[in-house]
């Protein structure tokens, strides 16, 4: 029996983030790549973002990429596998620090609700090296093991509060190492 030949178009689109205009400006299934970054700093969890803020980003809305794969499967390859990229590229780049401009100015009119219920105050988007970042969360973490020892050793009036308070911060850090 002969085989038939494979078509396959292999659809690969870069940064896929909310949608342009389908089934609304802005709406999102779930968190993607660019997400919870600019989540944590609209809950104000990062003071600086390593990046270099000349790079460019690529970043292509979900409508646009479901369009593409429909298109795909619309039109097979003659023969073999095809490999459509999906991108903004050079028709429309956009710079690392544009895009915070963009995220500071959006969350600044519509500010998320902090822990205490009141509106989080986002600061100026900073950038700083990656490795600046991780000396301030390894920092950070020594401050808080040696912070969780006090508490351990020296019966601290309101003990309890403190170490609630520990334990959240740590959790804090633990998300930011993950981002």
């Amino acid at each position: 029996i002969a085989e038939q030949p494979r078509l396959l178009t292999i659809v690969r689109p870069t940064i896929v983030e909310s949608a342009l205009r389908r089934p609304y400006p802005g709406w999102l299934e779930d968190l993607k790549v660019a997400d919870p970054i600019i989540l944590a700093y609209a809950a104000g969890m990062i003071p600086r973002f390593p990046a270099n803020e000349d790079a460019r980003i690529d970043l292509i809305p979900v409508d646009l990429v479901a369009n593409a794969c429909v298109a795909a499967a619309a039109h097979p390859p003659e023969d073999g596998v095809r490999t459509m990229h999906v991108a903004g590229g050079a028709r429309n780049p956009i710079r690392v620090a544009e895009l915070a401009a963009l995220v500071t100015a959006y969350f600044r009119e519509r500010p998320l609700a902090g822990e205490d219920g009141l509106p989080v105050e986002v600061p100026e988007w900073r950038f700083a090296s990656h490795a600046s970042v991780m000396r301030t969360l390894d920092r950070s973490g020594r401050l808080l093991r040696a912070g969780r020892d006090l508490v351990d050793r020296v019966p601290l009036p309101r003990a309890d509060r403190v170490e609630l308070r520990l334990h959240r911060e740590q959790r804090r850090l633990e998300r930011l190492r993950r981002h």
